[in-house]
């Protein structure tokens, strides 16, 4: 970005700020709070996409969501930790 690009000029800033804002989050706790979102939506995701032929195979996927939704997990937190009290 240089100089004559302003905040209005990046796609997409201006529904980012005012999803926090409706939220009640600044940028930090936001984007934590979406990467939260993100992975619980891949951890769902994991079971559409794949498909257990074996007991094997079904540990992985089981393993695979379990690693999402602690990211999931592990995301929400930090939202937390970073959001201020008023």
């Amino acid at each position: 970005m240089n100089a004559a690009t302003t905040a209005a000029d990046v796609p997409g800033l201006a529904e980012f700020t005012r999803l926090g804002k409706r939220l009640g989050l600044a940028k930090p706790p936001l984007i934590a709070f979406l990467f939260g979102a993100f992975c619980l939506v891949a951890a769902l995701s994991v079971g559409i996409i794949f498909t257990a032929h074996n007991t094997l195979d079904w540990q992985a996927i089981q393993l695979w969501r379990i690693e999402w939704l602690l990211a999931g997990v592990a995301g929400f937190a930090a939202g937390l930790l970073l959001k201020r009290t008023s």
